[in-house]
């Protein structure tokens, strides 16, 4: 939320206002952000602050917002492509029913398939419907990857189409033909 200070400017013709300073904040910070005002010289007794904050309130609150739809959306195709590549061929990122991918990770493969960091959680809601498994409403859950426990998004692997890759065989030593005696 961006709130703007202004000044009216008195000429002997005609009284203008004009902007004199912006503070950008959120509900959680608030109070602190309306005391930056004081930069501006703007100074509240505690009586405005208290009134204004409260209007703040009452008027974010009553702001409407909209459902965010990914329907007929062919980012959400991008991304399991990417992610499919993410993981591809790769024993530490699947296993028989799921493909991991650390929740950062994912953040970032989102972020370049022009998803906004604010439809990352709607995402997250929309895949959990078909794609990635959840534990009691959780969308990340833990893994041990690399002897690490690392929080990450567990893609059912049938549905993002992603085959289990082949072990590899040991490099054991193996005998040789010949015969030594």
């Amino acid at each position: 939320m961006k709130i703007v200070c202004y000044y009216k400017k008195e000429d002997s013709e005609k009284e203008e206002e004009k902007e004199n300073g912006t503070v950008t904040t959120n509900l959680y910070s608030l109070d602190d952000d309306i005391k930056q005002f004081m930069r501006f010289g703007v100074a509240f007794t505690p009586i405005q602050f208290r009134d204004l904050r409260r209007v703040i309130e009452e008027n974010y609150l009553d702001i409407n917002s909209d459902e965010i739809s990914f329907k007929g959306d062919n980012r959400l195709d991008n991304l399991l492509d990417t992610v499919k590549e993410f993981v591809k061929d790769s024993t530490i990122y699947i296993d028989n029913d799921f493909c991991y991918v650390p929740v950062n990770s994912f953040n970032e493969l989102a972020e370049d398939c022009e998803y906004k960091s604010y439809e990352i959680k709607s995402l997250r809601e929309m895949l959990s419907n078909e794609y990635i498994h959840t534990v009691g409403g959780r969308y990340a859950i833990l893994k041990r990857i690399k002897d690490r426990p690392e929080r990450v998004l567990a893609f059912y692997r049938e549905k993002i189409g992603v085959e289990v890759p082949k072990k590899k065989g040991s490099k054991r030593t193996e005998k040789s033909g010949t015969d030594e005696e």
